[in-house]
């Protein structure tokens, strides 16, 4: 019996080191990426060169989102190059089972959030924001209700592939959306 718990406490400690990968995101929509037939979402299927069948999945990751952040409740669902713009694809959603004191949240974008380059020297201010409120105002928002939107940078250098977005500091009373280790090719 108790080398089958000691087995048991191994291959319970080996569950918990798992981690997921994400595929990095193309840089634009039409380099190497196809909308999957009669598909109506922005998510694509990796057709690029060199990928493995096995290893095709869609992109964005939609369960995880691209990058970390310091709210569980958002998450970056895909990252668009285009020749203006750097758009970042958001999704709100208060997970109710998380803190049962949550009733509803109040969200916006700060006007002055920017997408920083890993090694500082550039950044990019936001240009514009749709389906989310800038601040001052705000939106209220449920549980189980989901926000979908855009954020608007000045396109990325090309060259610049690692970024974070910076929207403010945390306070007491707010709790700013920051994210870091985001990826996109952009050679």
């Amino acid at each position: 019996m108790r080398p089958f718990l000691y087995l048991y406490a191994a291959l319970l400690g080996l569950s918990g080191c798992v981690t997921r990968s994400q595929s990095p995101v193309t840089g634009t929509a039409d380099a190497g990426l196809r909308r999957m037939p009669g598909q109506t979402s922005d998510y694509y299927v990796d057709q690029r060169a060199g990928t493995a069948p096995y290893s095709r999945k869609l992109l964005p990751d939609p369960t995880n989102g691209l990058g970390s952040t310091n709210d569980p409740n958002i998450r970056v669902t895909d990252i668009q190059l285009t020749d203006q713009y750097t758009i970042l694809h958001m999704v709100f959603k208060i997970d109710p089972t998380r803190d049962w004191s949550v009733t509803s949240s109040q969200i916006s974008i700060q006007p002055k959030t920017k997408l920083i380059a890993v090694n500082k020297l550039k950044s990019y201010e936001l240009i514009k924001a749709e389906g989310i409120t800038l601040s001052p105002d705000y939106t209220e928002v449920h549980p189980n209700k989901e926000v979908q939107f855009l954020l608007y940078f000045p396109r990325l250098d090309k060259g610049i592939e690692e970024f974070n977005m910076y929207e403010c500091a945390d306070t007491a009373e707010q709790t700013c959306w920051n994210v870091r280790g985001m990826h996109v090719v952009n050679p």
